[in-house]
């Protein structure tokens, strides 16, 4: 059993810590994507003028990094429901484990 807790939490720690490596990144990616869609948005006049010119779709481009930028939002918010849901379950094994120790002091 003992193994198995070190290895469960050793676990959760990797997996701790990448998400908060990644969270700098996620927060720079987001701040970045939201700036350009901005642009895009607020210069849409200019860009369709230039878009068909060049034969593209500045629309499409907004579109398409807005549904890319919800997509992140959505593995993000699932990423930190699973980090939150393993916390929960890690605290509840260390607190079934403190409880039989110490239940087990008393009697």
């Amino acid at each position: 059993m003992k193994k198995s807790v070190l290895t469960s939490a050793s676990l959760f720690q990797d997996l701790q810590s990448e998400i908060d490596t990644e969270r700098d990144n996620f927060l720079a990616l987001t701040a970045s994507s939201r700036k350009l869609l901005s642009s895009i948005e607020s210069s849409a006049a200019a860009a369709a003028a230039a878009a068909a010119a060049a034969g593209g779709g500045g629309n499409e481009d907004a579109a398409t990094l807005q549904r890319r930028l919800e997509e992140m939002n959505q593995r993000w918010n699932y990423l930190k429901a699973k980090s939150v849901a393993i916390r929960w379950v890690r605290a509840q094994t260390w607190r079934s484990h403190w409880l039989a120790r110490r239940k087990g002091r008393h009697t």
